[in-house]
C-alpha cells in the first residue's frame, strides 16, 4: 500500500466511517476486505500517538487485526510529518517512498491468537455493547 493510494482512499474510508459510525476495528476489517479482493496489501499497521507506548493496546491491536503492528520511535508523530511533508517539499527527499525506505519502528507486536479466538472475543465485545446500549438507551448515541 503506497502513499498514493493512501491519498486516494484514506478521505473516503474516513468520511465513511464518520458517517457510519464505525469503530476502528471495522475501518481496519474494510481495509483488509479490500486486500482479500485483491485491491492492495496490508503487511502491517503502523501507529502512533499516547496508546503506542502501551504494550498490551500493541498486542490487543495486532491480535484484532491478524497483522504485525509497528510502533513509532516518534509516540507523537504529528510534527515529525509536518516535517516530513516540507522536507518532501524542498527536496531533502525525492518521493513518499524515500521517507517510507528511512522509516524503522520502536517495537513490532506479532499477533499471536488464532483467527477463531479473536472472532469468538470480538462477537462477545459486541453483545456486551448491545446489551449496554439496551440498558441505557441515551448512551446508544456514542461511538464506541
Amino acid at each position: 500500500l503506497r502513499l498514493p493510494h493512501i491519498r486516494r482512499v484514506a478521505p473516503e474510508v474516513l468520511a465513511t466511517a464518520r458517517s457510519q459510525r464505525w469503530e476502528p476495528a471495522e475501518v481496519l476489517r474494510a481495509l483488509l476486505a479490500a486486500e482479500a479482493d485483491g485491491r492492495c496489501h496490508v503487511g502491517s499497521l503502523r501507529v502512533d500517538g499516547g496508546m503506542s507506548a502501551n504494550q498490551v493496546f500493541l498486542q490487543e491491536l495486532a491480535d484484532a487485526i491478524g497483522r504485525p503492528v509497528e510502533a513509532s520511535i516518534e509516540v507523537e508523530a504529528t510534527t515529525l510529518g509536518a516535517g516530513i511533508l516540507a522536507g518532501l517539499a524542498c527536496g531533502t527527499w525525492a518521493s513518499p517512498d524515500a521517507v517510507a525506505a528511512d522509516w524503522r519502528p520502536r517495537a513490532t507486536v506479532l499477533p499471536t491468537l488464532d483467527p477463531e479466538h479473536v472472532a469468538a472475543r470480538r462477537a462477545r465485545w459486541l453483545d456486551a455493547r448491545a446489551r449496554a446500549e439496551r440498558t441505557v438507551p441515551e448512551l446508544s448515541g456514542i461511538s464506541f
